[in-house]
Parts: structure tokens; C-alpha cells; sequence
């Protein structure tokens, strides 16, 4: 009844510690619509009950579905009740799918609060565990990410290399809009760089890109940012192909496009309608058109008033060193230094661990062989004493050399009994001599001893034919001893006829199958339970019991 009860408790709070199958499926199913139906997923992780979850593992799965719902719905997740748990539970995680993809939605919540530097570690994180696991998409995404922030921070060249990982691993992926994103940036960076050639080069891929894939919005974009380039390098004749190219896209048309429309009319010289044009980009202040100053600055230059573009350049200066100083401060590049510094320190102690374990395993093989070597020696050295000890013993089974006194008549009844197998194992004591610098020849020699040994102890006839012969000579010894009824086992009864018979103590463990320190013990007992008996025959039965050889 108690194991009942404490089963049934056992099975009470497995069910109480663990979340529900219903709420495990709801999260699953979120998790399996996230990309084809964001909207359908984001209801679902919504309907779960949070207070319903068990243990922090399936919260942090929850957590992280819930993050990755609110992205992709273009929704901030909770930063303190969302994505900082759900970073501090992954960091130390070792499930590395989970953990690049909890540690990039993190990166995505800091970079939107201006934490670059935190965002920056959580995707150099992210980076490492997709070292572990095939996820092209999300490593395009991380890369892209890292581009970003080094963009944002002005550190154009690195920025250029993650745009550019970002654009091989959405090719090999086969997702051609996230591809041509990372084209479209790694263009914008190149004109950063003032690399103005291969800036055009790559938006006029864009511009084609986004036209065969119906990305309006892109081939808009793109013309926006050649119109700057052309207007950088001079070339006007290309500015006023694309400027009329961008009017063609009337359903997208932004602050940019006035803003281009105001150079492309004082270009052809019409200044009046230039500035109309610039005031209706004025119009677009909440757009915050990015060329607005810069095209201020062309229309000052184009009029001849100097002195009004002197004043907006070193208003775009100021602009331009505020952004600088804002990259500094952010000390990006200084997160990313450390975080390499860290890694480096990582990897040394762990070679000078590999290195430290590589020296104490090489001690422990050393020592293990000396060990074996030892003990292999001491074997051999233990079972050559045995093999002598053995072969010695050997002698003192024949009963006629011992120096207590024997009837002629038992002498040869006994001589006779056991003649054959004592020649036989005299002739194998003898090889054994001769043989015994080699070791193969010797452990034959009493492999055969061995054998001839146990044919004695298992041989019940010859047994039963010494006990008849010591109950003939010996005044019927062993016939006394059976009707004391002594309650001896077989091997006391064995040690007593051997003993009858005269054989030495070596020669009966022998037999017999025990040491040395056993036989003393045994043969007391079997002294006690004889003087304890009502026979006549004690002394004579001792005396007979204590015939061995000194």
C-alpha cells in the first residue's frame, strides 16, 4: 500500500512540474506556421497561457516563439519580460539551433533601443553556435544584422564584408529578395566608401533584380541612390536617363524624387521650378529625405550663391561629424575587439588545458604500462614459485618415504595401488627439471602434472580400495570413524584417510584443494569431534590422524 501511495505521489508532481500537452502543441504549432502565416502564428502563441508553463525550458521555447511572432509581424517584443530572459537562458544553452535564434531576436530588441554594443555580442554569439547547425537563412540574417550596426557606426569596410556573407548565404538558400536586400546594402556601402563605380554597378544589378521580381519599392530605391552617384561622379547624361527612369514609378514616388527633381530642373536651368520642386520636398519631412541637404547644397552651387552654399556645406559637415561622434560612442568596434580578445584568451587556456591533459594522460599511459609490466612480472615470478612449489610437492605424495612406521604389508598394498601414477608424475617431475629454462616446455610439464593430480582426487575406486586397504592393516581405522558418526563432509573424511594412509600435509592440500593455514584447522575439528566421542579407539584414531612427515 505504501509503494501505491508513493507512486502515486511520484506521478502527482511529474504531471505538476511539466507543461501540459494541449499548451506544448499550441507552442509547436506557432512555431510550424511562423513563416508562411506570421499573423496565424502570432494569435496562437498569444491564446497560450504563460502562467500554465513548467519548467524553464519549455518557458524559454515559449519565449522565443512569442519574439520570433512579434518580428516577423513587424512588433518589439517586451524587452525585460521577453528578450532578456530568453538571452540569459540561451547564452548557457548548448542547443545551438535554438540558441542563434534566441540570441539574433535579442540582437534585434537592443539594436531598436540603441544598444548596439549588447546587440553586437548577442550575433557574434549567434554566429558561433551557427558554426554547429545548417541554417542558411538565419546566418544571412545575422550577417546582415552585423552589417547594420557596423554601417550605423561607420565602419563602412566591415560592414561591406557582412552585407556581402549575408548575400552568399540567401543565394545558396535560394531566397531572392533577402539577397537582393544584402545587394542593395552592399551597393549603399560602396558609395559610403566613396567607391562610386562599383556602388553603381550593384544598384543597376538591384534596379534589374527588383524589376524581374516586382519589388517596386526596391527599383525606387535603387535610382534614388544612382541619381546621388551620377551627380557625385559627374555624369549627368546617366542622371537624367535615371531621374526619368524613377518618374516612371508613380506609385512610390518620395521626398527623394523632388529632391533629384530639383537638380534635373536647374540642370536644365530652370531655377524657378527647381525650388517649387524643393519645397514639395520639404513637404516629405516626416520621410526624412536623404540626399534633402545634399540637393540644398547643388542648388546653391548651380545659382553662383556661394556664399549660401558655403554656410550649407558646413552645415552637412556638422551633420555628417555628429554622426561620427555618435559612432564613437557607441564603441562598437571596441565590443567587437573585446569580444576576439576574449575569444583568443579562450582559445589559448584551452590549449594549454589540451596541452596540460595531453601531458597527464601521457603520465597516466607511462605509469598504466609500468603497471601492467609489474604486474605481468610479478604473475610470472608468482606462478613460477607455484610451478616449483607444485612439482616439490610432488615427491611427498609417494606414501612409502615418509618417517612414520608402516607395515611391510601395508607399505606394498599401498605401493601397489598407486605405483602406476606415481611413476607417471616422477617422469613428468624429472622433464620438469630438465625443462625448466623453458618456460613453454615447463607449463606443458604441469599442465600434465595438473591432470594427473585430479585423475587421483576424482578416481572413487582407488578411494575405496585405500580405504579398504588401511581398515586391513590399520585395525579397520576408517571403519571405526564411519560408525562414530562424527558428522564429517567429504573432504574431512578424505583428510582423515589421507592422513591413515601417511601422506605429508603439502601432499593432502594437494589433494584435498586447500591451503596450507586451512588444513591445521580442519584436522582440530576433525581431533575435537573424535575426543568428544564415546569410542575406545581415541588414542589409536589420533595417532593414526597425526602419521605425517615432520
Amino acid at each position: 500500500m505504501s509503494r501505491l501511495v508513493g507512486l502515486l505521489v511520484f506521478v502527482m508532481l511529474l504531471v505538476g512540474c511539466s507543461t501540459d500537452e494541449r499548451t506544448m502543441q499550441l507552442i509547436e504549432q506557432a512555431e510550424q506556421v511562423m513563416i508562411d502565416h506570421p499573423d496565424s502564428a502570432l494569435n496562437i502563441i498569444r491564446s497560450v497561457d504563460a502562467e500554465s508553463i513548467r519548467g524553464e525550458e519549455d518557458m524559454a521555447h515559449y519565449r522565443l516563439v512569442m519574439a520570433e511572432a512579434c518580428y516577423y509581424n513587424r512588433i518589439v517584443p517586451s524587452r525585460d519580460s521577453i528578450a532578456q530572459p530568453l538571452f540569459d537562458y540561451y547564452l548557457k544553452s548548448d542547443d545551438h539551433a535554438k540558441r542563434a535564434r534566441a540570441l539574433y531576436q535579442y540582437a534585434l530588441v537592443m539594436s531598436y533601443h540603441g544598444e548596439n554594443s549588447y546587440a553586437m555580442k548577442a550575433l557574434i554569439e549567434a554566429r558561433k553556435s551557427l558554426q554547429h547547425v545548417s541554417n542558411m537563412r538565419l546566418e544571412g540574417l545575422v550577417h546582415r544584422s552585423i552589417g547594420d550596426i557596423y554601417n550605423n557606426e561607420c565602419l563602412y569596410k566591415n560592414a561591406l564584408e557582412s552585407f556581402g556573407l549575408a548575400k552568399n548565404c540567401f543565394t545558396k538558400e535560394d531566397l531572392p529578395l533577402h539577397s537582393l536586400h544584402s545587394s542593395f546594402m552592399v551597393a549603399s556601402t560602396h558609395l559610403s566608401l566613396r567607391n562610386y563605380v562599383q556602388g553603381i554597378e550593384v544598384f543597376k544589378e538591384c534596379e534589374n533584380e527588383a524589376l524581374s521580381l516586382g519589388d517596386n519599392r526596391m527599383v525606387y530605391d535603387a535610382q534614388v541612390r544612382l541619381c546621388y552617384a551620377y551627380i557625385e561622379i559627374g555624369d549627368y547624361d546617366s542622371f537624367v536617363n535615371t531621374y526619368e527612369r524613377m518618374s516612371a514609378q508613380v506609385s512610390c514616388l518620395g521626398g527623394d524624387y523632388y529632391c533629384f527633381g530639383a537638380f534635373y530642373q536647374a540642370y536644365q536651368g530652370n531655377y524657378l521650378e527647381a525650388e517649387k520642386l524643393y519645397d514639395q520636398a520639404l513637404c516629405f519631412a516626416n520621410e526624412s529625405p536623404l540626399y534633402l541637404n545634399y540637393i540644398r547644397l547643388q542648388l546653391y552651387v548651380m545659382k553662383g550663391d556661394y556664399k549660401s552654399a558655403l554656410m550649407q556645406y558646413l552645415c552637412n559637415v556638422a551633420a555628417s561629424d555628429s554622426d561620427v561622434m555618435k559612432a564613437l560612442d557607441h564603441n562598437v568596434l571596441n565590443t567587437q575587439v573585446d569580444a576576439l580578445e576574449n575569444e583568443i584568451a579562450y582559445k589559448e587556456q584551452l590549449n594549454r588545458h589540451l596541452k596540460l591533459l595531453y601531458m597527464c594522460s601521457a603520465v597516466v599511459v607511462v605509469l598504466v604500462i609500468l603497471l601492467i609490466l609489474f604486474y605481468v612480472y610479478y604473475l610470472r615470478k608468482k606462478h613460477k614459485l607455484k610451478e616449483s612449489a607444485y612439482i616439490g610437492v610432488i615427491s611427498e605424495l609417494e606414501v612409502m618415504r615418509r618417517e612414520s612406521e608402516m607395515s611391510q604389508e601395508m607399505y606394498d598394498a599401498i605401493d601397489r595401488l598407486y605405483r602406476q601414477q606415481f611413476n607417471e608424475i616422477n617422469r613428468l617431475c624429472e622433464l620438469y627439471y630438465e625443462f625448466q629454462d623453458s618456460p613453454k616446455r615447463v607449463s606443458m610439464i604441469v599442465s600434465d602434472v595438473a591432470k594427473k593430480i585430479d585423475a587421483l582426487r576424482e578416481d572413487d575406486d582407488k578411494l575405496q580400495e585405500l580405504e579398504d586397504t588401511i581398515n586391513l592393516f590399520n585395525d579397520g581405522a576408517m571403519q571405526k570413524i564411519r560408525a562414530l558418526n562424527l558428522q564429517l563432509t567429504e573432504r574431512e573424511q578424505r583428510i582423515i584417510l589421507y592422513s591413515f594412509a601417511g601422506l605429508s600435509n603439502r601432499a593432502i592440500c594437494m589433494l584435498v584443494k586447500c591451503n596450507s593455514e586451512t588444513l591445521p584447522k580442519i584436522k582440530y575439528t576433525i581431533r575435537e569431534k573424535i575426543k568428544r566421542s564415546d569410542s575406545d579407539d581415541i588414542s589409536q584414531l589420533l595417532s593414526y590422524l597425526s602419521n605425517k612427515k615432520r
